[in-house]
């Protein structure tokens, strides 16, 4: 697939078609896809799953939202449709073992449906990894504690699930068997380009409206974004 022919995201070619013979191939079951903060992780991600893997079923947690295990596994039972993994009905899983295999029972059927794969993206995991504060001798972090239990796991026994890690770190994931896209600020015609791209215009009519499609889809302006909205807008 020549992911060139149509593509919006000018200044990305390279990555995209790197993310793409990953994808392909799906011998890297996690992909890491790294860079400074705004540079627009999130919209190359997005644009991805969007454009060229459809059939794929894909849940994307935000950690610049989600702050604990619990709302971490609300999202993941009840926001990612899987709310016949628990009995509960509340905010609580308690991190239930019987939750998990029970999750990965449904995870494999869906994947015996379906053409393409089930996607797990954890975007913005930076936020999570530290939890703002010192951990303790012994002390088990979020972001470990939801790799052990649910996503390591699930990876090792549903063969259609696959993880794309969005993150300003790598170093956390070197034990890992993932491969890296690493993304680097954007210059101003590229940046320029992808603005009005992705706000579907050749210009930007509507400043207000752009911004917030812009802002909604990066999670934020990227400052590459911001510059070019400049002399867009």
């Amino acid at each position: 697939m020549d992911v060139d022919e149509g593509y919006g995201m000018v200044g990305r070619d390279d990555q995209m078609d790197e993310f793409w013979k990953i994808w392909e191939k799906g011998d890297r079951r996690i992909v890491v896809i790294h860079g400074p903060k705004l540079v627009g992780k999130s919209t190359f991600v997005k644009y991805f799953f969007d454009k060229y893997s459809k059939h794929d079923k894909v849940i994307r947690f935000d950690f610049n939202m989600i702050k604990n295990m619990e709302e971490f596994e609300y999202e993941l039972f009840c926001n990612g449709n899987f709310q016949e993994g628990h009995t509960s009905g509340c905010r609580r899983v308690s991190r239930c073992i019987n939750c998990v295999r029970n999750l990965q029972i449904k995870i494999t059927e869906l994947g015996k449906r379906r053409l393409g794969r089930l996607v797990f993206i954890l975007d913005n995991l930076e936020s999570m990894c530290d939890d703002g504060k010192e951990r303790t001798m012994g002390e088990e972090r979020t972001y470990d504690l939801i790799m052990r239990l649910y996503i390591l796991d699930i990876l090792k026994h549903s063969p259609n699930v696959s993880l794309v890690i969005v993150s300003t770190m790598k170093h956390t994931f070197a034990r890992y068997k993932v491969h890296y896209v690493e993304l680097q600020e954007l210059d101003l015609h590229s940046s320029s380009t992808l603005l009005c791209n992705v706000a579907g215009h050749d210009r930007c009519s509507d400043k207000m409206e752009i911004v917030t499609k812009i802002a909604k889809l990066c999670g934020g302006l990227p400052l590459a974004i911001i510059n070019a909205g400049k002399s867009k807008c």
